[in-house]
């Protein structure tokens, strides 16, 4: 390994960037490089490139999350990550940098960079270990099923994690699903928020929606400081307690009851 001087770490990095030819990991908790524009034109240019990029950041840091959406890569959350490691297809960098441009200007880092196959190797595999195979646990409720689906029929679709339940953002709305765990069963809880408006128009068809999502409806009416809204819950139950920790057999299953869902609120949105 090769220490790199604090004041050469930023510039490690994106000289890293830029000597990519296929892939890119980002491993980054806190984000925050709205005007860091060195870097953002770096990771544009790997977009240009059409070089795989991977940005992983910590669980819940939602505006990391949407600095990083706008630049044009979707990030991935991971829950308590604080790793800090940047690698494309021959050289890693392992720091105690975040990319944020306080840091940049600011902060007081290390960071080592690897001189051998043997040294990047070392980091691939704990990269594959304790960040790829969290990443698959967390998306176990088939996060990319369900991205696909609803990215084929809307724009701006929006999913992460937050706690325990799985969030949406449309254009136009906001949607929360959880595992609802009862005394004998768990079942999948959705909701959205209903304007006024709304919220009067959709009422009567409540039986006609629980036959279609096979759900049970329930409105809500909204007050002080609280929003109208819908939930459904399914009769279904399932083997799957937290919607993080999704069980095999019921991942597709959950997916289309959150789709199916998503898809009847927006037309009402959207009527």
């Amino acid at each position: 390994m090769k220490l790199i001087k604090p004041s050469q770490i930023s510039g490690e990095i994106l000289t890293l960037f830029e000597e990519a030819d296929d892939k890119v990991i980002i491993i980054s908790p806190y984000c925050n490089i709205s005007k860091w524009y060195k870097l953002i034109n770096k990771l544009k240019s790997l977009i240009e490139r059409r070089v795989k990029i991977e940005f992983y950041v910590r669980e819940g840091e939602f505006s990391s999350i949407e600095e990083i959406n706008k630049i044009g890569i979707e990030p991935i959350p991971i829950k308590n990550l604080h790793s800090k490691i940047y690698m494309n297809e021959k050289e890693a960098i392992i720091t105690s940098m975040n990319l944020l441009f306080s840091s940049e200007i600011n902060s007081l880092d290390i960071a080592y960079k690897t001189t051998t196959t043997e040294e990047y190797e070392e980091l691939l595999q704990y990269y594959n270990r304790y960040i790829k195979i969290v990443e698959r646990e967390d998306l176990s409720v088939d996060k990319n099923y369900l991205h696909q689906k609803l990215t084929n029929k809307y724009n701006r679709i929006k999913i992460f994690y937050e706690s325990h339940s799985l969030r949406i953002q449309t254009h136009n709305n906001n949607y929360e699903a959880f595992i609802w765990n009862l005394k004998d069963s768990n079942k999948l809880r959705i909701s959205a928020i209903l304007s006024n408006d709304e919220f009067e128009k959709s009422v009567g068809f409540k039986e006609k929606m629980q036959d279609k999502l096979k759900m049970k409806i329930e409105f809500i009416v909204g007050n002080q400081n609280y929003y109208n809204t819908v939930w459904a819950t399914s009769i279904e139950t399932f083997k799957t307690q937290e919607i993080t920790e999704i069980n095999l057999k019921d991942q597709k299953k959950i997916s289309d009851y959150i789709y199916e869902f998503v898809n009847e609120i927006q037309k009402i949105k959207d009527s």
